[in-house]
């Protein structure tokens, strides 16, 4: 048998072997060129944390239905108040958030007092109440708050005993359960209806408790960014109550002519000159204006308000506002995020009802139109559908807009022309579908789109100049390439295989 000479067969494996390293060099090449960033994982889930830390909040402390049921007319009586025309309603409006609209609350005298009415939700649980946390309970608060206030009711605790005594429906109520009608007896039933007053099955509770698609895509965005070190919000604002007890100093500018020393005036701490109590930011949009002063508003300008490191009173030296208070960074989609997820946490379902009479006589606050309610509304994620949706971007529109209100399964249609706008895809199952569309990044888009669900398949569009990437799968898996452009180079199949190779 002829024997096959070695020399040749090293020549032909050396020059496989060169064959193989120059086909490996110009993959590697080409998927430079591509730009791919590829992270495989299981996609984007809701935080077990996040779940544990809702599921295990409770507001609400017991409290009284009989006496709850008394303090809710009490709450919306008139008869409270000197004149008999302001009671605890006017300012706490159920249909406002349970505040009044207003920079400034008026009292019975018509005249504007120093601050903005706070919102009574999810009161129950705190241990400062009052801007300046002068009551340590609810009924602290009552019993030396807005009912004595000379700007506000104006009214006395004999007077209104008395009032009351003289109503035989209220004072036989009072007798039923209290055995007698005093100040501390009125204040308990106001409280134990103020602490009636809980919101905890918002679009954001929904979702921490598993509901993925219960935000919106810009809202879940804007949770990672009110979570996130560099806006920081959730370092005052702490979930799930999105509150905090301790007293913040950040700046606010005082109305003119007036300086609001807050806390520091209840304590007389000079580092607590200029504090205030941090309100919750649930059911925060539908109150405007916000601030101690109303002096923001809307959430936008809050949100630029601390984008900007907090205010400039010139009473309040920088070096004294808290340490949470610092200026960031932020793109106008980052702003519009955090205002939307800042809607996400309306709940109104426990919103009281206004009473259709009083046993005094008297009229009860008439129902008001709340703007803010329209806005909530359309910020809201599209109602579950057990048919795939199709959502078309317009021309001129933005396809992340388009992708945030979509579902599992649902279809994007994107036109014709070049879209100057990276992506974020949080959405399973979606299909992106373009028609001779190009995305193309500036300096400020590193990536043109981040692929953080399943199961995603691009089809007919073309992504050029992003600096740091094209396609970013981020922790996620499965994405379909269906006549995908990337720099050029028209690709297929699977982008995991893909940058694999």
């Amino acid at each position: 048998m002829a024997r096959i000479p070695r020399l040749p067969l090293f020549f032909a494996a050396l020059a496989l072997l060169i064959l193989v390293a120059a086909r490996w060099q110009l993959d590697a090449h080409r998927r430079e060129a591509l730009q791919l960033r590829v992270e495989v994982g299981e996609g984007a889930t809701v935080p077990a944390e996040l779940t544990a830390l809702v599921e295990n909040w409770s507001p609400a402390e017991r409290y009284d239905e009989g006496k709850a049921a008394l303090g809710r007319l009490l709450f919306f009586d008139p008869l409270l108040s000197a004149n008999q025309q302001v009671s605890c309603a006017s300012c706490h409006h159920p249909d406002i958030g349970l505040s009044d609209g207003r920079a400034h609350a008026i009292g019975v005298s018509a005249i504007e007092t120093a601050r903005h009415t706070p919102t009574l939700w999810n009161n129950s649980d705190r241990n400062l109440f009052n801007w300046d946390g002068r009551a340590s309970s609810i009924e602290a608060q009552i019993l030396t708050g807005a009912l004595i206030n000379s700007d506000e009711m104006a009214n006395t605790w004999d007077q209104v005993v008395t009032d009351l005594t003289a109503i035989a429906p209220y004072n036989a109520q009072f007798i039923s359960l209290y055995g007698e009608l005093t100040a501390p007896h009125v204040a308990d039933a106001l409280g134990q209806f103020v602490r009636t007053f809980v919101s905890r099955d918002s679009a954001f509770d929904r979702y921490a408790r598993g509901d993925y698609y219960a935000l919106t895509g810009a809202q879940r965005r804007g949770l990672a960014l009110f979570q996130g070190e560099r806006m920081n919000c959730a370092a005052c604002h702490e979930l799930p109550a999105f509150r905090s007890d301790g007293p913040k100093v950040i700046g606010v500018r005082d109305d003119l002519g007036r300086f609001d020393e807050g806390m520091g005036a209840i304590n007389g701490q000079e580092t607590e000159v200029g504090a205030f109590v941090v309100p919750t930011l649930r059911n925060a949009a539908l109150h405007p204006p916000y601030m101690h002063n109303g002096s923001e508003p809307g959430l936008n300008s809050v949100i630029s308000f601390y984008l900007n490191g907090g205010g400039n009173n010139i009473n309040v030296p920088r070096s004294r506002l808290s340490d949470e208070i610092h200026a960031f960074s932020a793109t106008t989609r980052e702003l519009e995020d955090l205002e939307l997820f800042l809607m996400a946490l309306t709940d109104e379902s426990n919103v009281p009802s206004i009473p259709d009479n009083l046993p005094s006589g008297l009229a009860p606050v008439a129902p008001r139109e709340n703007p803010a309610r329209a806005s909530v509304a359309e910020a809201a994620a599209l109602p579950r559908s057990d048919e795939p949706r199709t959502h078309f971007v317009e021309y001129g529109g933005s396809i992340q807009a388009a992708i945030d209100k979509a579902q599992p399964g649902d279809i994007v249609m994107i036109p014709p022309g070049r879209f100057y706008e990276n992506l974020v895809v949080d959405v399973e199952n979606l299909t992106l579908v373009g028609n001779d569309t190009t995305l193309v990044g500036r300096p400020f888009t590193p990536v043109g789109i981040e692929i953080r669900h399943n199961n995603l398949t691009l089809r007919g569009i073309a992504l050029e100049s992003f600096p740091d990437a094209t396609l970013w799968l981020h922790n996620a898996r499965n994405t379909t390439l269906d006549n995908v452009t990337l720099n050029g180079q028209t690709v297929n199949g699977s982008l995991e295989r893909l940058a694999s190779r």
